[in-house]
């Protein structure tokens, strides 16, 4: 396959995507969706001060404790020894840089060690005396400019250019020593001109013309800066540069270095950047400028709007930033973006993760929804895609006007006339006339009046806990009303009951509270209800005939608790959401086919259930979303990962508009997605070996042992007949959504077969006979792509000495004589 065709194409969307993002976040509350990684789930020590991915996709994060290296499930901790010179020289790490060789150069306070993948061995350059090497320097940080020369930043300004093995080959002082202290950082940019961020400003060198400029507090002009202390450099896709200073802001230019802004804030109200002490920044694929601040959090900056929006940490919110002080900040090759804190670890923010969006309650905010537990949702044919109206259990009936983003509360006042008469409003809907119905618990059916916002009180107080209406289709006058405690009523729109339906009647029902109604073309009514299965009332209204759950009959209901019903009218059968999963119901013969958690649905309890308008179903449920593609009996699940409110949905809240947008409510808010937007991430993952066991032990790397190199990097094990019991771990290294990789094995010569493990990265093998054999994994990606190259590595078990050529010619030959 064109991996990088693949690549391209993966970012180009990736960028649509992030931008899609943004204009979500600027409709809301600002809030970024992360996981935070810290030493609970393995990190050394949570304060990150180097940071980056290395080439075969490992992430790389260097604390004041360690080195850590992240697969997206586990991390692998490099320290000192004190007993093993190729260990790290020490624990406190300053900065992190990977080479076009592939060696890792780890900064540390007793000088530069180089990390060897090959071998996992690091050669120290331990701080010495020694001025014909790094270790004769203090070295801040590293960078290789586009011939592939590596220099290295001094804490003095010095700029060393170095071969791997650490030996100076030239050496520049771009300033004297009086001119500048602390180097901050040290970057090159495509065509080998430098930046030096430091204590004393920002210095832009070329070596080969040994020419500087300095941007500091005493010059003028565009070269002036309010603070001297320089943190990071980057330039957006128009060619414009910006600078992070700690205390002045962020500074500005043009492609020719011309100051354009200075963002300070004492100017926050006009651009949004609340805090002048940054500490990094870094430009991502879709060139919107990231800023990490001490104490601001985090701020995301787009040229074109010339505005930031800032992210910080939410208290009660696990998902906000860990905390709001940022130090570094990278995104990985799929554009998953890493935010590294002092103090606060690590937060993951996924951008392609967020494919639904969310809208809650916020306490700080009065343009929020009025409360997080949604019971119903509606759209006005008339008002498509423009005004949405969601009823909540205890903060009234919500009107959210799209276009202007604004969240209007509509609750009961006791003692005013004509306000909404409960603030659990349990359902909605606009009849044949245009009127607008508001069903709600202790109230019952409300008239409103949407372009006054003035409620009628029911027309029948004694009907109540109203949980779904259908206007009849052969007299648009009259009214099924389904109750959460009476069954269901016939009623006129005037209140007056024709007749009830309940286990009390005759004819009845099986129970009493009603989850769904439908009235079908022959103009029975369907009723789906909370423990007594599918009632249909005929068309006369006479009788009622019960399907319900029967052990002894494995073709009945797999749940006698219905919580809602999608007739498919092409199909003749209707679909139903219970607590036993989703049923396929043929009204015709009574025999209804199961799908449940076994089959791949996210969840027994199905709340609700939508048709797109390929045919799929798609279900809120107790354990995420679930889509559902009936020609294939495939699902695809989603959760609080890809932005949904919470895994727990809502009986009653959701709906379909005429655009095809769906909507679906829950425990904290609701989402809103089109079906058609929500596409699956096409790149292939990549796979890599991460450890390799003899007789359950992890084996290290050592050139007369068995694994002469590291498991990664090995194309060849030879293993002697007694150490034929081996195992291997691998990793998929796509960060994405870990948790959903899947992985698949094979040991040619052995199995005959792929074998599917699932979400199990571990596999053993024993009592192998002598021979050659090619261990293959492969997995697939959170959206079940699969990368059908994987990795391999050829395993060689050497047969017992009785078993070799000159045994058996020693054995002929003791035998001739």
């Amino acid at each position: 396959m064109n991996t990088g065709r693949i690549a391209k194409l993966f970012q180009f969307a990736s960028s649509m995507l992030l931008w899609m993002n943004v204009a979500f976040l600027a409709a809301q509350t600002e809030r970024l969706y992360v996981e935070r990684i810290s030493v609970e789930q393995g990190l050394s020590q949570t304060t990150i001060f180097g940071m980056m991915q290395d080439r075969r996709g490992f992430m790389w994060f260097g604390t004041e404790d360690g080195l850590n290296r992240y697969d997206g499930y586990q991390f692998r901790i490099f320290k000192n020894d004190p007993f093993d010179s190729t260990s790290l020289s020490n624990n406190y790490i300053n900065a992190l840089y990977e080479d076009s060789r592939r060696f890792i150069w780890v900064m540390t306070l007793e000088g530069v060690n180089r990390y060897d993948p090959r071998d996992e061995k690091f050669l120290r350059f331990k701080r010495s005396d020694d001025t014909a090497t790094i270790a004769g320097y203090r070295i801040e940080n590293m960078a290789e400019d586009s011939t592939g020369h590596l220099w290295c930043a001094t804490d003095r300004g010095i700029l060393l250019r170095v071969d791997e093995n650490g030996k100076i080959q030239e050496r520049w002082n771009p300033r004297s020593a009086d001119d500048m202290s602390s180097v901050q950082n040290l970057q090159i940019e495509s065509g080998s001109r430098f930046f030096l961020s430091t204590n004393s400003g920002l210095y832009i060198c070329d070596p080969t013309r040994r020419h500087v400029v300095r941007y500091h507090r005493e010059a003028a002009g565009d070269y002036r800066l309010s603070e001297n202390s320089v943190r990071s450099v980057v330039k957006d896709r128009r060619g414009w540069y910006y600078v992070a200073t700690y205390g002045g802001g962020l500074y500005m230019y043009d492609e020719v270095w011309r100051l354009q802004n200075n963002f300070k804030k004492a100017d926050a109200s006009k651009h949004g950047l609340t805090e002048d002490d940054l500490q990094t920044l870094y430009c991502d694929r879709a060139g919107r400028i990231w800023v990490g601040s001490e104490g601001g959090g985090l701020f995301l900056f787009s040229p074109e709007q010339n505005k930031f929006l800032q992210f910080k940490t939410e208290s009660g919110d696990a998902h906000s930033l860990s905390n709001n002080l940022i130090l570094r900040l990278t995104e990985d090759h799929t554009g998953v973006i890493w935010i590294g804190h002092r103090d606060g670890g690590i937060s993951k923010y996924d951008p392609q993760r967020i494919r639904f969006a969310s809208y809650r309650h916020d306490p700080d905010h009065t343009n929020s929804l009025s409360h997080n537990s949604v019971y119903c949702i509606f759209e006005d044919p008339a008002d498509s895609g423009k005004v949405l109206w969601i009823g909540t259990n205890g903060g009234g009936l919500n009107r959210w006007d799209r276009i202007t983003q604004t969240f209007r509360s509509y609750v009961n006042t006791p003692g005013v006339r004509h306000t909404i008469g409960d603030n659990s409003v349990r359902f909605l809907f606009k009849d044949s006339e245009g009127i607008f119905w508001v069903g709600t618990n202790k109230s019952g059916l409300q008239r409103m009046d949407t372009d006054r916002g003035l409620f009628e009180p029911s027309t029948n107080p004694n009907i109540k806990f109203i949980r779904y209406v259908i206007e009849d289709r052969r007299d648009k006058n009259i009214f099924w009303v389904g109750t959460n405690n009476n069954g269901v009523f016939r009623i006129e729109k005037s209140g007056k009951v024709l007749q009830q339906y309940s286990p009390q009647t005759k004819p009845g029902l099986s129970f009493n509270i009603i989850r769904g109604l439908y009235q079908d073309r022959d103009g029975k009514v369907w009723v789906a209800t909370q423990g007594g299965g599918l009632n249909c009332i005929s068309a006369d209204g006479q009788s009622v005939t019960v399907y319900n759950y029967d052990p002894a009959n494995p073709q009945s209901l797999s749940n006698s608790i219905v919580l809602c019903i999608l007739p498919d009218t092409t199909q003749h059968i209707f679909w139903l959401g219970t607590a036993g999963g989703l049923n396929r119901f043929d009204p015709r013969t009574g025999i209804t086919q199961h799908f449940r958690e076994r089959d791949g649905l996210a969840n027994d309890v199905v709340y609700g259930i939508l048709r797109d308008e390929k045919g799929c179903l798609w279900m809120s449920t107790n354990g995420g979303l679930s889509k559902f593609d009936p020609k294939t009996s495939a699902f695809r699940n989603y959760d609080t990962k890809d932005g949904l409110q919470s895994n727990e949905f809502n009986a009653g809240a959701f709906f379909k508009n005429q655009n095809g947008e769906m909507f679906f409510g829950g425990i904290q808010g609701f989402n809103a997605f089109h079906p058609d937007r929500i596409t699956d991430n096409t790149m292939p993952v990549s796979v890599v070996l991460t450890q390799f066991h003899i007789a359950n032990q992890p084996i290290a790397v050592d050139p007369n042992g068995v694994l002469k190199q590291s498991v990664t990097e090995s194309q060849q094990i030879v293993l002697p007949y007694a150490g034929n019991a081996f195992a291997f771990e691998f990793s998929a290294l796509m960060y994405h959504a870990p948790e959903k990789h899947q992985y698949a094995y094979r040991l040619e010569g052995f199995d005959k077969t792929w074998l599917y493990s699932g979400t199990r990265r571990y596999v053993s093998y024993t009592n192998l006979d002598p021979g050659a054999y090619i261990f293959r994994v492969k997995a697939s990606n959170h959206d079940g792509v699969w990368n059908e190259d994987g990795a391999s590595v050829m395993i060689v078990i050497t047969p017992p000495f009785w078993q070799t050529w000159w045994f058996r010619l020693l054995m002929l030959g003791f035998v001739g004589l």
